[in-house]
């Protein structure tokens, strides 16, 4: 029985998140994603320390271009069943793992 609680309160909380960003306006306005522009300067910021070399190399020389531009790619109704169906997976393989480790 907690098993099942909990597996419910997983898909709760990423159903939950989802609706959350879309009720904060966090998806695409008439001008598109609010986000990045909000977002920017900090990250910018962060990208000048040196600590993420990685997410530098894929910024490039405009960070307020590349960050609506990976804003526009997440925004996808096709993102949250991607996710979510990513999500049952997992379960569905803690499941049997754990029916396995019963039998």
């Amino acid at each position: 029985m907690a098993g099942q609680l909990e597996l419910a309160a997983i898909v709760d909380d990423y159903v939950l998140g989802h609706a959350m960003r879309a009720h904060y306006d966090m998806g695409s306005g008439d001008d598109g994603p609010r986000w990045p522009h909000a977002m920017t300067p900090y990250l910018t910021e962060q990208l000048r320390t040196g600590d993420y070399p990685h997410l530098a190399a894929i910024v490039g020389d405009d960070p307020a271009e590349a960050f609506a531009r990976i804003a526009h790619r997440v925004d996808t109704d096709e993102r949250f069943e991607r996710g979510l169906q990513r999500l049952l997976d997992g379960l569905e393989l803690w499941v049997e793992e754990e029916r396995g480790r019963r039998a």
